[in-house]
């Protein structure tokens, strides 16, 4: 993200949060007729994404903001492991309803002297009832008086941080952190349903135990979930970056103004001023979320390390038994060996081989001879 605040020509690539539907992720493979599409394809397939010299803005999604130089196929796998889209395909209720994803774009904006001011964003793949943000900027402008180039630059970046919080631009009926809220909520509940039944078995006799404890002793289900709060805590990161962006070239600007002193005289609180405070709100809850979510990893990685401690208690608990099994089927071989000799010693053969051994010797004896 670039800014450039001069006193006659501006720059700016201003983030801003959208949303798509989940044939985004198949757009390149999608055979689709329509204008809009097939300008859209075209673009993408003629020209690279922007790189700071060349190219073109092409939409991205909130991983792909900051894991730019991601393969394609990396990124698709990680955009399907996206938290929003994750929460529409668990909790979407009208089946006519599409999944969606969670976008980060940019509205690229130019001052050019005092009195021409130039923006650019891109498209959203899909039709919907949903506004643009150049539908929610073109329906909203005419309730505010902007004087000048400054304040309607102003008012722009104000456009862009609210823009994913009215619900008639994204129709969601809820804020995007609701979904994080809702998501980090789950996962916590299922760390404490490993917890109980980790207590449950703690409880076991030693025999049901030994029966059990290769079951009740895996942490696969808390790798599992350690992946997905990662996951969870690595995109509230990335919100944190596109807002906190937001906020600094809210705040330049505002700086900027001040010194021309514009505003002041009017009595009325600037935009940005309420931009600041709306961002500000929206990282602090970002925030509270992450703590949120790194304090159940670390109950997940405590139980872990409970659990292999227990494991190799339990190990050791089934080689004692087994060494003390060993031990009795040794005694029980020793007896039968003790029992199989007093047996055999005692049995009629004996005094016939005795018998047969006296005659022998008697026959034998040199008086015999």
């Amino acid at each position: 993200m670039t800014s450039l605040w001069a006193d006659e020509n501006h720059f700016a690539q201003i983030p801003y949060l959208d949303f798509e539907s989940d044939r985004f992720l198949d757009r390149k493979s999608q055979n689709n007729d329509a204008k809009k599409h097939k300008n859209l394809t075209s673009l993408g397939s003629q020209y690279p994404r922007f790189n700071g010299e060349y190219g073109v803005q092409h939409p991205q999604t909130l991983d792909e903001s900051y894991y730019d130089s991601l393969e394609d196929a990396s990124l698709s796998d990680r955009n399907k492991d996206q938290v929003v889209y994750k929460w529409f395909s668990k909790y979407l209720v009208d089946k006519n309803d599409k999944p969606k994803l969670l976008m980060a774009n940019q509205l690229w904006l130019w001052k050019l002297g005092d009195g021409t001011v130039i923006t650019a964003f891109p498209d959203r793949w899909h039709d919907g009832p949903e506004h643009t943000v150049y539908e929610a900027i073109r329906q909203d402008i005419p309730n505010h008086v902007l004087k000048t180039s400054d304040m309607l630059i102003e008012y722009l970046m104000s456009a862009c941080v609210t823009f994913p919080h009215i619900s008639s631009n994204v129709r969601l009926g809820f804020d995007i952190l609701d979904t994080f809220e809702s998501w980090v909520g789950l996962l916590s509940c299922q760390e404490v349903t490993l917890f109980r039944d980790f207590r449950n078995f703690l409880k076991t006799s030693p025999k049901e135990e030994r029966g059990s404890g290769a079951t009740h002793l895996s942490i696969t289900e808390e790798v599992g979930l350690t992946y997905e709060l990662r996951d969870v805590v690595d995109e509230l990161f990335i919100l944190n970056r596109v807002c906190t962006t937001q906020k600094d070239l809210v705040k330049q600007h505002l700086q900027q103004r001040h010194k021309k002193r514009q505003g002041a005289q009017s009595g009325e609180q600037l935009k940005g001023e309420t931009a600041l405070e709306h961002v500000g709100r929206f990282i602090e809850h970002t925030e509270r979320l992450e703590d949120k979510a790194k304090k159940v990893i670390e109950n997940l990685d405590k139980l872990v390390q409970i659990k292999q401690a227990q494991s190799a208690l339990h190990e050791s608990r089934v080689a004692t038994v087994e060494a003390e099994r060993a031990h009795r089927l040794n005694n029980y071989i020793m007896l039968f060996t003790v029992v199989t000799v007093v047996f055999v010693s005692s049995s009629p053969k004996a005094p016939l081989i005795q018998n047969t051994q006296s005659t022998y010797t008697q026959n034998s004896s040199p008086d015999r001879q």
